[in-house]
This record gives C-alpha cells, sequence and structure tokens, in this order.
C-alpha cells in the first residue's frame, strides 16, 4: 500500500495512474479503503486541469539557476511532441529520482533527472545530449 501524499502526488504527476483513478479502476492504485474513500472528494476535472498544469509548467518555467527546459536541452529535446515527451519524463524513474527541496530527502536535480531520462528513452543524440546537460 502506498501512502495517501505519495497517491496525490502520483494523481499530478502520473498520467497511467491518473488514468485508473478516473476509470475507477481502483484496484490499481495500491490504497486503503479509507484513503480511497477520502480521495472520492476530489474533484475530476479539476484534477485533470491541475495535472496539464503541472506538465506545462514544468516545461516553461524558469529553473532556478539553469533557465528552461528548451533553453537547457533545445537540441536533445526539440519542441516536436514535446508535451508526449513531458508526460513520459513524469512516469519516468529519473523523475521519482528527483527532489525540488532539499529537505525532501536525498534526490537529484530536476536537470539530472531530464538527462537521465533522455538517456534512457535515446532521446537525442548521445554527444549532443552530453554537451548540453554539462556545459549551461
Amino acid at each position: 500500500m502506498i501512502s495517501l501524499d505519495q497517491a496525490l502526488d502520483r494523481l499530478l504527476h502520473d498520467r497511467s495512474y491518473r488514468s485508473a483513478f478516473l476509470a475507477k479502476r481502483f484496484d490499481a492504485l495500491d490504497l486503503a479503503p479509507d484513503d480511497l474513500d477520502a480521495l472520492g472528494s476530489i474533484d475530476r476535472q479539476q484534477l485533470v486541469r491541475t495535472a496539464e498544469r503541472v506538465a506545462k509548467d514544468l516545461i516553461g518555467r524558469k529553473h532556478r539557476g539553469s533557465g528552461g527546459f528548451l533553453e537547457l536541452y533545445p537540441n536533445t529535446l526539440g519542441a516536436d511532441r514535446l508535451d508526449e515527451t513531458v508526460y513520459r519524463f513524469l512516469e519516468s524513474a529519473a523523475f521519482q529520482d528527483y527532489r525540488d527541496l532539499p529537505f525532501a530527502g536525498d534526490g537529484i536535480s530536476l536537470e539530472e533527472a531530464c538527462f537521465r531520462f533522455c538517456e534512457a528513452e535515446g532521446i537525442g543524440e548521445p554527444a549532443v545530449r552530453e554537451q548540453e546537460f554539462f556545459l549551461p
């Protein structure tokens, strides 16, 4: 079983988990019955809008010290199907290793998480990907 806070995080970041919730496939959520009851009050349309905003903000926001994703990895990511790439990134093991705040436990930066994701998915040319990661 996962905790309620983990479920809420996954509802915002993990498209397949969110889809299972929206389709009422509650057995796929790995939650205790009390936690499932607590999630019953979620406005489903607002959940979808918020999750979409999270993905769009990840693409568009400027990250402290490094700029935005397209500035960091312009040749690796490009603009083609970037939305789909971001959704896959949010579901990836690399994103799970990312920590936004230093007191949230051991983790990696968002920039490194993106690099690891692109490496694992074979996105972009390896030499270009590495150059963009190491040369801000």
